[in-house]
């Protein structure tokens, strides 16, 4: 049975080449395998090659530079080792023959994307809202488990498209930094804009519908010129001041990634709009969860075998996602019993259907069993029709996502590497020239039907989170995932809805965590994912599933409280009453450029006057600090020698104050201070026996300092009522 199923796909392949070699001849099909020493990019043989030219850039970068390498027709592979770990490159590869082919990789070793800030506007229309709230709300937490921060917007289908873009653009510039893509949940109101027919039918010229309005946000966009009526259909007439736009092309940029939902005016289905709906989210749900993972590989039939190759969006894409043997070209009915990762069909169109692939009525009755999918044909890229055939793909089997890949080139390629479909609709609708465009390119029409955060590949998540209060430490237990090849678990935590932070430097195996020093108040969330190091034909990066998810608010923590008594007397001494609480660790600052790290140390002076003392207290966790303001003046009695007593008499004194000191050598100076710390009188001590003229020394009582090998303060009283 092998050996004839073997034959078979053979045959199949065989068959449709010849419908299909227009594809091949346009791309260059490229994997790369991580060595040791670094890169080995590999191409597939071609006949009468004159030689391949060899790119390289950094990933995000512009413009293309000098080839790094030019090789003979007959080399199928290069080695790059000027690569490092860790850093994403970009390589395209021309090959130079008869008709020239092309191909892009996104490629990187070992690749660790980290967490960066990323927000979505999540735009659901009300109608669908009210009748699936638990899907809405499954959908935004699973957003939230892949550290998503939403921004809902709950909007009625019959408003107006100018109030929703109002909205998108004020969360937009509010939130800059993170804000990458808006999914539209439903029949959100429709903007047509431009005069173009990308399908080149004549009787289809006109305005298309443009979901790229949303996702452009400082553009000028007009309703004053474009005057049109010749289509068939009165929806695509464009004449001024009708609410369609004039502009053909994106007037800059597109600035935010849009996916769109909508189920509605699919009658050929049994379901209703909203049944359509729920189902979209359950299988979206099961994907990005890790309970359904379709084999890798892709699978092609393209019908037209024009010059344009219309299918070398897949042809590149299938092969740096799952190497070159793992690209079917062959039947799109297999889809029908066979599962792949992508599709890719084209044939010759009409609103519901595509020639030799499928047609919506179809879809209604049959399961195609492909999660990510492109068409491509004449007149249903134009999305907003009833039934249309693009919007009717996600109703049926497995599909996610779907886009009219042909005109022009739809890049995917990245995706290899652990990026979203939003990041690869930005690149294809914005794509100027920097890769090939094929016909179309930076039109309005451009557009993904489908939820524009989904990756490809998605790890098992772990099972339930539970988080325990440990008096200000959250213990994290979680059930194991279930995933075969992981490396183990990463935690996160956000505080208050706040940033999002990694607590692990590396992936655990452990099915626990502790969080310690946390402060009650705050709510923390946390997010356990499973890692596990993806490699696919473009390398190798760490891949994270959706996280399991839980919150903690802490009631109880060993907080540290500073605190300290000042002292009894005004000694120059700071004997310090530590009453410090919840404490390990202390550093005191005296003030005058002397610390300790004792619990309650003891301090002197140099000099009367006011300082101010700091107690930092500490424990592993947390810190307390406390401040006074002392006042230091007096020397206590064991400080001086009572053999060499200083006499100061009168006592109260008026205005004159006799000082005699046995042993005047031991000092050099003194100072009269009054309570305040000011200092009223300085005199140099030359005699034993000195006279102080206190005549203009108010009443009151003082401090009198002598200063010099001892220190001597004693307290005096100046009442000139005694006179």
């Amino acid at each position: 049975m092998k050996t004839s199923f073997s034959i078979f796909i053979c045959f199949l392949i065989t068959l449709h080449l010849a419908g299909q070699n227009q594809n091949l001849l346009y791309s260059v099909q490229i994997t790369a395998d991580v060595q040791e020493d670094g890169l080995l990019l590999s191409w597939e043989e071609f006949d009468n090659v004159n030689g391949y030219m060899i790119y390289q850039r950094m990933f995000g970068e512009k413009g293309w530079g000098s080839p790094i390498a030019n090789l003979g027709g007959d080399v199928y592979e290069y080695l790059v080792t000027d690569v490092e770990k860790n850093q994403l490159y970009e390589f395209r590869i021309i090959r130079n023959a008869s008709t020239f082919g092309t191909g892009y990789i996104t490629t990187g070793i070992e690749v660790d994307h980290g967490y960066a800030g990323k927000g979505i506007i999540l735009v659901v229309e009300s109608t669908m809202a009210a009748m699936l709230p638990d899907e809405i709300d499954r959908l935004q937490n699973d957003l939230k488990a892949e550290g998503w921060t939403i921004f809902p917007i709950e909007y009625h289908r019959d408003s107006s498209h100018v109030g929703l873009k109002a909205m998108i653009q004020d969360i937009y510039f509010d939130n800059i930094d993170i804000v990458q893509s808006a999914f539209l949940v439903g029949n959100i109101p429709v903007v047509y804009s431009g005069i173009i027919g990308p399908d080149g039918h004549t009787d289809h010229i006109g305005a298309w519908p443009c979901d790229g309005f949303y996702g452009e946000m400082d553009g000028l966009w007009t309703d004053q010129f474009a005057n049109d009526t010749n289509a068939n259909q009165e929806r695509h007439h464009n004449v001024p001041d009708d609410g369609k736009y004039d502009q053909s092309i994106f007037p800059t940029d597109i600035d935010i990634a849009i996916g769109r939902a909508d189920f509605s005016r699919l009658n050929h289905f049994d379901d209703p709009e909203e049944i359509l709906l729920k189902k979209y989210l359950d299988k979206n749900h099961a994907f990005r969860r890790g309970l359904v993972e379709p084999p890798r590989r892709g699978l092609i039939e393209e019908n037209f075998n024009f010059g344009e190759a219309f299918a070398q969006s897949a042809v590149r894409a299938f092969s740096g996602f799952f190497g070159r043997d793992s690209v079917h070209l062959i039947d799109f009915d297999n889809l029908k019993s066979e599962s792949y990762l992508w599709c890719y069909g084209a044939g010759g169109g009409n609103y519901q259907g595509a020639s030799g692939i499928s047609n919506t009525n179809n879809f209604s009755n049959d399961s195609i069993q492909a999660s990510f999918s492109m068409l491509f044909g004449s007149y249903f890229g134009d999305w907003d029709a009833t039934n249309n055939f693009l919007r009717a793909a996600l109703a049926t089997g497995n599909v996610l996502s779907n886009a009219w890949a042909g005109r022009p080139v739809w890049l995917f390629h990245p995706m290899a590497m652990g990026f979203d479909l939003g990041h690869s609709t930005l690149l294809s609708q914005n794509n100027g020239g920097d890769y090939v465009t094929g016909f179309g390119a930076q039109q309005i029409h451009i557009a993904l039907m489908g939820d524009p955060t989904l990756r490809m590949f998605y790890p098992e998540a772990p099972g339930e989170l539970t988080i325990n209060d440990l008096n200000g430490h959250a213990e994290l237990n979680w059930q194991a995932s279930n995933e075969a090849e992981m490396l183990g678990y990463h935690v996160y935590r956000t505080e208050d809805g706040g940033s999002m932070s990694r607590l692990t430097e590396s992936p655990r195996m452990e099915l626990n965590y502790i969080d310690s020093c946390l402060e009650v108040g705050p709510q923390y969330q946390y997010y356990v994912r499973t890692v596990q190091m993806e490699t696919t034909a473009s390398g190798s990066y760490y891949n994270e599933s959706a996280a399991s998810m839980n919150a903690i608010s802490i009631s109880t923590a060993d907080t540290p409280r500073a605190w300290f008594d000042r002292n009894e007397d005004w000694s120059l001494y700071f004997n310090s009453s530590n009453q410090s609480t919840n404490a390990d660790n202390f550093y005191w600052d005296f003030g005058d450029g002397n610390t300790s790290t004792e619990e309650s140390p003891r301090h002197r002076y140099e000099g009367p006057g006011t300082y101010t003392i700091t107690l930092i207290a500490s424990n592993a966790c947390f810190s307390d600090t406390f401040q006074m303001e002392m006042l230091f003046l007096l020397t206590s009695i064991d400080e001086t020698d009572l053999d060499d007593k200083i006499d100061v008499f009168p006592n109260p004194a008026s205005d004159i104050l006799n000082i005699v000191i046995p042993a005047s050598d031991r000092y050099h100076s003194l100072e009269l201070i009054d309570v305040l710390g000011r200092v009223i009188i300085h005199h140099e001590i030359e005699d034993e026996s000195i006279r102080l003229d206190i005549q203009n020394v108010g009443n009151g009582s003082y401090f009198l300092n002598f200063k010099g090998d001892n220190q001597f303060t004693q307290t005096i009283v100046i009442d000139k009522r005694k006179q």
